[in-house]
């Protein structure tokens, strides 16, 4: 009976009592995280338009491309460059328009790039915005998880404190 009475009073009811508030505190981490998280998951984040992620300068629009495109028809149905009051000879005008067709290849090429870039970007945000979803559904269960800790390392510790005190040696 040496070994039990002397466990018993030099750890259970001297460090027990101490080591059920420390998890106590943990558990009062835990609600505290389950807080932050649920905070944190209702910010979520709206994608910018196409022309806000590349910035005015940068974007290239379906209507410039249009634009070359009525160049283009304007060339080819007639020898006058709008605007001027010269006849163009025929190489001139194919060269004018093989230029165009040359600006309009580089701005498809620049409008796909566009697309893939913006379509990376939009994704990336849907998937944040569905991790902070699952946060908003586990953050309750973390903060429940923390409380209940709270609840069994108090009802625990006031045990050992009352075994501690009513105990007559």
């Amino acid at each position: 009976m040496g070994i039990t009475k002397s466990f018993e009073r030099k750890f259970l009811l001297t460090w027990g009592r101490h080591l059920w508030n420390i998890v106590g505190v943990s558990g009062f981490v835990a609600v505290l995280t389950g807080i932050i998280l649920f905070g944190y998951s209702l910010t979520t984040q709206i994608p910018k338009s196409k022309s806000d992620f590349f910035g005015k300068d940068e974007f290239v629009s379906d209507e410039m491309i249009e634009k070359i495109d009525e160049m283009i028809i304007t060339f080819n149905s007639s020898e006058y460059i709008p605007g001027s009051s010269g006849k163009l000879s025929y190489q001139e005008i194919n060269k004018k328009t093989a230029d165009l067709y040359s600006q309009r290849y580089e701005l498809e090429q620049k409008i796909k790039t566009q697309n893939r870039d913006y379509g990376i970007y939009v994704d990336e945000i849907r998937s944040k915005n569905n991790m902070k979803l699952g946060q908003r559904v586990v953050s309750p269960f973390v903060a429940g998880y923390g409380l209940a800790v709270i609840a069994s390392a108090a009802a625990t510790s006031a045990v050992f404190s009352i075994e501690s005190n009513t105990r007559k040696d």
